[in-house]
């Protein structure tokens, strides 16, 4: 029973030694210095550290050893290790830590990390120390840009754009210049645009007048969107930015009858159709297919493919069909299908006139109506040699 007790005694003696070695010194590292201060992402930053023995005894052959971790890492020709002897108790060294900050850096506080080593103690430990860090490049956003999705050439057009401040502090001396190298359009007062400050989470807008030239050809652009702003602590940042100038109207197809000929309710005939563009757009891939009407039967085909039809120009389309007997007029439904931004198709009805007989006689349309002038003509002209040769003879 002696035995037992004197060896528990001894243990807790040996292992209460054992503690008060490892407590008897203590590495402590704490940041002294930051630049840029607090650390930017995608940027590189000067750390420097602190390394105190906060302990009672000296600590012997002291190693520091950097552990790369997200959102830090540094470069292979880069110190990561720092060899301090011995450090007696109150005693501090510094160290100097050049580290890359990831692009995609959270904002706010992460942790550097480190191993100590003592070697008189065998001990090693593993140490954190926080640093702020803030993305100061990417918290002024630009959250919308309002603006037409197609304007026309020559059109003149209210672009706003939309800033909102994602920082937990105040945004400052803002300028938001619009670009317009290689653009057809240009602003019609000024480019630039200036707001004093944007408070934390807060949003503001700025606008710009933008006329598109008159010869501007259809076609998607960038227009360049550049910001440049302070932080709170005065220090500069720009962004380049860009968004989408799509030129080009949209078209307008309009159908209507070119000749319909002198058709009467029971005949045969041919009616051109005439087909044009009268808006500031293209459309792609026009094809007309003409649908049943109880007016006429369709003697000839139904559908007929165009194809491209830029501003102002049209096109005629010939159809053989026989007329209702009963029919007063032709109604003639045509969809059109078409292509601009997106596949379209619309029907429209055109009327043709179909004459009566009497309109044919009074207008003079009729077969025998257009030859009783040639009649009058052949009669007086023999009237005429009659009346000479009868002369002559006496």
């Amino acid at each position: 029973m002696k035995t037992k007790t004197l060896a528990l005694t001894v243990s807790l003696l040996m292992l209460t030694g054992i503690a008060a070695a490892q407590s008897s010194n203590q590495i402590e590292i704490t940041k002294k210095t930051l630049e840029p201060t607090p650390l930017q992402s995608s940027e590189y930053a000067d750390i420097w550290l602190e390394v105190r023995n906060t302990g009672s005894t000296a600590a012997n052959d002291v190693e520091i050893r950097f552990l790369e971790n997200y959102p830090f890492s540094v470069d292979p020709d880069d110190k990561t290790s720092w060899s301090l002897g011995e450090l007696v108790p109150g005693e501090s060294s510094q160290i100097h830590l050049e580290a890359k900050v990831d692009e995609n850096a959270v904002h706010g506080e992460n942790m550097l990390e480190f191993k100590t080593t003592v070697g008189s103690e065998n001990i090693e430990l593993e140490k954190k120390v926080p640093v702020e860090i803030r993305t100061d490049s990417s918290i002024l956003s630009i959250s919308n840009v309002e603006f037409p999705d197609k304007v026309a050439p020559g059109a003149s057009e209210t672009m706003t754009v939309k800033l909102e401040n994602m920082a937990d502090s105040q945004i400052k001396n803002i300028e938001v210049k619009l670009g317009s190298e290689q653009v057809p359009a240009a602003a019609s007062d000024s480019n630039i645009a200036n707001l004093r400050k944007i408070e934390p989470g807060k949003s503001r807008n700025v606008s710009f007048q933008l006329n598109v030239d008159e010869s501007a050809e259809n076609g998607v652009f960038k227009l360049p969107l550049g910001l440049e702003y302070e932080n709170e602590a005065g220090t500069s940042f720009s962004v380049d930015s860009t968004t989408a100038l799509v030129v080009g109207g949209e078209p307008d197809l309009k159908l209507g009858v070119n000749d319909a000929g002198t058709l009467t309710p029971g005949s045969t005939g041919t009616v051109t159709l005439r087909l044009i563009n009268s808006g500031e757009g293209s459309a792609d891939f026009v094809d007309l297919e003409v649908q049943e009407s109880e007016s006429f039967e369709l003697l000839s085909s139904s559908s007929e493919y165009i194809g491209e039809m830029d501003p102002d120009d049209y096109q005629t389309v010939e159809l053989r069909l026989h007329a209702s007997g009963e029919a007063e007029n032709l109604q003639i439904p045509v969809e059109i299908g078409y292509k601009s931004d997106s596949q379209k198709s619309e029907t429209q009805t055109v009327d043709a006139k179909l004459y009566t007989s009497k309109e044919l006689e009074r207008y003079g349309l009729t077969s025998s109506g257009s030859i009783m002038p040639l009649i009058v003509v052949v009669l007086l002209a023999v009237g005429g040699i009659y009346y000479w040769r009868k002369r002559r003879e006496r």
